[in-house]
């Protein structure tokens, strides 16, 4: 009999590829969101950070025959747990396995650095959960690879003990980018949801005086182009992406805005 996989979390590259693989190896996967596993694209056009299910609503029913549990934290807001909309807006929110008493047995998360503590490209993060699983996650790491340089593990270690302040000020500087930028798209008539974590803004492509929007791609390359403003195409991410642009709040307030006004211009010109 096929094993089942309770995958849990947010839609992305991970989880696009997951379910596919676990399929494919007589894996048996469930989830909250039917079209997560008949449709497999990176973000749903609907909400690039939709959350497959709070795991503390759980039932007891909801585990009658599954077998393991996946939550896929790598790449849904908890990369970002210290500046996400449980932190920022909700603080009593939060997707962790580790308050889902039904999955400590079962389960293991998977989480990154990356975010939290501006350690994108140091390729560091951690697991947790199940002993046994846990335990076999280590013992195919060693024969895989060496493992990550150990001054960055280190760092990952010093980051997670010590990095609470750090993390409180990255939290506010994206906090401030994300209101500035979406602040201003609101006042000039461009729709940009605010959202509720991480540090990208998702947005349907604008249109241009009243008329149809380009697609994705033909919109990137004419903001590139005319009004030099990089942002990337939401076809990239897979098709649902396509009718959206991502803009990644890594650069200061007066830019964003900056932006803003020349995506104004570009589209005023179309």
């Amino acid at each position: 009999m096929a094993k089942t996989v309770l995958v849990t979390g947010s839609l992305g590259y991970l989880g696009s590829r997951l379910t596919p693989y676990l399929a494919e190896h007589g894996f048996r996967c469930i989830g909250y969101d039917a079209g997560f596993f008949r449709d497999c694209t990176l973000y749903p056009a609907q909400d690039p950070q939709t959350t497959l299910k709070d795991l503390r609503q759980l039932e007891p029913s909801d585990l009658e025959g599954v077998d393991a549990v996946v939550h896929l934290a790598a790449i849904s807001n908890d990369p970002f747990r210290h500046f996400t909309a449980r932190q920022l807006y909700d603080p009593t929110r939060d997707y962790s396995i580790r308050l889902a008493q039904l999955c400590k047995e079962v389960g293991i998360e998977f989480h990154s650095l990356s975010k939290t503590f501006n350690m994108t490209g140091w390729r560091i993060g951690w697991a947790a959960g199940n002993a046994d699983v846990v335990g076999a996650l280590g013992a195919l790491k060693m024969n895989l690879d060496s493992g990550v340089f150990s001054a960055i593990q280190r760092a990952g270690v010093a980051a997670l003990r010590e990095g609470a302040r750090a993390a409180d000020e990255i939290r506010a500087t994206y906090r401030s980018r994300r209101d500035a930028f979406c602040g201003a798209c609101r006042d000039a008539g461009i729709e940009a949801p605010s959202p509720a974590g991480a540090f990208y803004v998702w947005a349907p492509v604008p249109r241009a005086g009243g008329g149809e929007a380009p697609n994705s791609m033909e919109f990137s390359a004419r903001l590139l182009e005319r009004g030099h403003v990089v942002v990337t195409p939401g076809n990239g991410f897979g098709p649902s992406g396509e009718g959206y642009f991502r803009v990644a709040l890594t650069v200061g307030e007066d830019r964003l805005r900056e932006a803003v006004r020349r995506m104004v211009e570009v589209l005023k010109s179309a």
